[in-house]
């Protein structure tokens, strides 16, 4: 009991470790083995660091700080950013009387400088990195606030100050000071960056249980890093570049050159003895998977990849088994630790530029794309408007924005798994099947009896507009509803068993079986496409 009345380890913590974590709390209470600690911080310049280590006190302190006058009895007023307080503030508490809640408002230099965005949901101030990951920096829990440890510190250089920790720790016991073997003391520390005061005695005005306490109260003083180290422009660091494999010596060994695009070939002569620019570089369909995990992040469309209006990579992704860029592309599109990604599926090239994107780069010839994924989506697209524009109603209705990952990430699947595969039955189903416009329908629809469906509907439209052939499509579309059913939709069985055989994945791979139902879906497609609009 003793041990921790003293204090000891919360002493320890603030000497050797207080300021050095990953979070660092500026704001807030937290148990310090059982005394209740409160903590606060500001700004101080560098040239009075010196100085401000002589006193334990706080110049900073809790409270509404904001611009205004300031006067010392005299008609002469100053007007002040932050009036009334002695050095600039990290925190503002702001408060309105009890009207409305008050809350804890962070610098507005620092957010700037970091371009922060708040998240209302988590309640934190998150960087968006150069290549669309989120980092946070400021996260609020309730009364306490943390900062990140590296943006503290580089605030500090850009600043030319410290930031100053402010702590008060107090123990409360229940015991005397007696009980304890213990008697009344008093002690202060003052180190390179730190000063505190230290006392215990009995509580004798307490008219609670309390009957002794200790507390511990200073400051520590978080130092920033050089200003070369900060990280900001023109501090900013040189962009790295990852070399890749782009191909084989004559013993078969890799052959490996950085992606910096100022060191490559072109074709106006510069570095003659170097790899072109437009070298192909060869990656496992793999590299994609993560791209399509995160739709409201990144765009896998023909011939690119796109992370919102962060960076964009022009590929060759029109071949099953690989996907290839430019070398030089890599280098100046790719953030150096998206680079860091692509390498890790680096393959030695055993393939060669698809002839679609031959004639696009080329032979600036324009030219559609090979794969069924890529041409479902650039048919389904087209589609949609040709019918719009001549039926005067659209036949799929829009996805919600919640909804439309499902089109976006279609693919023929890469990782050739039962997981995968029900997933993009799913998403295909939700694209058609479930997005037929049965309002519409309806309206022209002149016999509605035993109607259940949107497949239902769609095949007495295409009855009474006395279209003919269809059955072999809507065929295609209740076998693919079935898959989803009996699939992904509830627990598999027998029925499952009998749809997965009619649509081949008995003898066939998942990717096989997706791809060809991705044709048959551009064939459904294409057979609206000739019955009412190509042919009326």
């Amino acid at each position: 009991m003793s041990e921790r009345f003293t204090q000891k380890e919360n002493i320890n913590y603030i000497i050797n470790e207080f300021g050095h974590e990953l979070w660092v709390q500026v704001r807030g209470n937290r148990n310090m083995n059982g005394a209740d600690g409160y903590f606060w911080a500001g700004l101080i310049p560098n040239n009075e660091i010196e100085e401000v280590l002589k006193s334990t006190n706080w110049e900073h302190e809790e409270g509404s700080i904001r611009p205004g006058f300031v006067g010392h009895g005299t008609s002469e007023y100053v007007y002040e950013r932050y009036a009334g307080a002695e050095f600039e503030p990290l925190l503002f508490l702001r408060e309105f009387g009890g009207v409305l809640e008050s809350y804890i408002e962070i610098s507005e230099e620092f957010r700037l400088l970091n371009n922060l965005y708040y998240d209302h949901k988590d309640n934190k101030y998150i960087y968006v990195s150069d290549n669309g990951e989120l980092d946070p920096v400021i996260k609020i829990e309730g009364n306490n606030v943390f900062f990140k440890l590296n943006y503290l510190k580089r605030f500090a250089a850009v600043k030319q100050m410290g930031i100053a920790l402010y702590f008060n720790i107090r123990f409360d016991s229940e015991v005397t000071l007696e009980e304890m073997n213990l008697v009344a003391d008093q002690d202060c520390y003052y180190g390179p960056d730190c000063c505190f005061d230290y006392h215990h005695d009995n509580d004798t005005m307490s008219s609670s249980d309390r009957r002794a306490y200790s507390i511990l109260h200073g400051k520590k003083i978080l130092f920033g890093v050089s200003i070369e180290e900060s990280g900001y422009w023109p501090y900013d660091k040189l962009k790295s570049f990852e070399e890749f494999v782009i191909g084989y010596d004559e013993k078969g060994e890799e052959v490996k050159f950085p992606s910096d695009p100022k060191n490559l070939a072109n074709y106006f002569g510069s570095n003659p003895n170097s790899p072109q620019y437009l070298t192909p570089v060869y990656f496992s369909k793999d590299v994609l998977t993560k791209y399509y995990s995160k739709p409201e992040l990144y765009e896998v469309n023909d011939g690119h990849i796109r992370c919102q209006g962060i960076w964009l990579l022009p590929i060759d992704n029109l071949n099953k088994e690989y996907v290839s860029a430019y070398l030089g592309d890599l280098g100046r599109e790719l953030p150096h630790k998206e680079q860091i990604y692509w390498k890790s599926f680096n393959i030695i090239p055993d393939g060669k530029l698809s002839e679609t994107k031959f004639k696009r780069d080329f032979l600036a010839q324009f030219a559609d794309p090979e794969i069924s994924d890529l041409k479902f989506k650039q048919k389904f697209v087209m589609f949609r408007g040709k019918w719009i524009e001549k039926m005067g109603w659209d036949l799929f209705i829009e996805l919600s924005d919640a909804d439309k990952y499902n089109f976006e990430h279609l693919r023929i699947p890469i990782a050739k798994s039962q997981v995968e595969f029900d997933g993009l039955v799913l998403s295909l189903v939700k694209t058609m099947i479930d997005s037929i416009n049965e309002k519409e329908l309806n309206k022209l629809i002149m016999n509605k009896e035993d109607l259940k469906g949107s497949i239902s509907r769609l095949e007495r439209f295409l009855e009474e507009k006395n279209v003919t052939g269809y059955e072999p499509h809507l065929k295609f579309l209740r076998d693919l509803q079935e898959l989803r059913s009996t699939g992904s939709g509830h627990r598999k069985g027998k029925s499952y068993d009998k749809v997965s055989e009619k649509v081949g994945l008995q003898n066939r791979n998942f990717d096989e079986v997706f791809e060809k139902i991705l044709n048959d879906s551009i064939s459904f497609l294409g057979f609206l496409e000739d019955s009412f609009i190509s042919n009326v």
